[in-house]
């Protein structure tokens, strides 16, 4: 979420920078074409946007008819918005996007090897077995490796 100067927030997805300010896309899209700070290889750069709602911005609700009370209001809720999720990022609840698909990759490797693994040593141990002592086995064996799992 942060880039480039520490001090600076970046957000890269469109509809996660609009919800952050209250907006829907169109007003967003609005924003840019009425000079809005640009996205930059980082992403939109949030402080800079809140600076030109706050000074910058030429007359920022005239198209759309919003007061100046309700664009107040509506940077509000964008603030607070942005503390919240930089909250729960510090708290490990938000992950970036690249990560939980790296975590997602680790853990089907991790399936994969499991299952690879479960073939070859349950094919000897189930030859001429019943199928309900098939079972029982099959089940011994997955009971051990979610044992294993939680114990990691």
């Amino acid at each position: 979420m942060t880039g480039g100067n520490h001090d600076t927030v970046y957000v890269t997805s469109r509809a996660r920078a609009a919800w952050l300010f209250g907006v829907d896309a169109a007003t967003w899209t609005k924003w840019l074409h009425r000079g809005m700070p640009p996205r930059t290889p980082h992403g939109w750069d949030i402080r800079a946007v809140i600076a030109w709602r706050l000074g910058g911005c030429p007359n920022p609700g005239a198209e759309d008819g919003e007061t100046t009370e309700e664009a107040k209001r509506r940077l509000a809720i964008a603030k607070a918005n942005l503390a919240e999720q930089a909250s729960r990022e510090r708290g490990g609840e938000l992950v970036e996007a690249a990560e939980a698909r790296a975590r997602e990759a680790e853990l089907m490797r991790w399936a994969v090897s499991i299952f690879e693994r479960a073939g070859s040593e349950l094919a000897s141990k189930l030859a001429g077995k019943s199928p309900s002592a098939a079972r029982k086995v099959v089940d011994d064996y997955f009971r051990r490796v979610r044992e294993k799992a939680v114990r990691r």
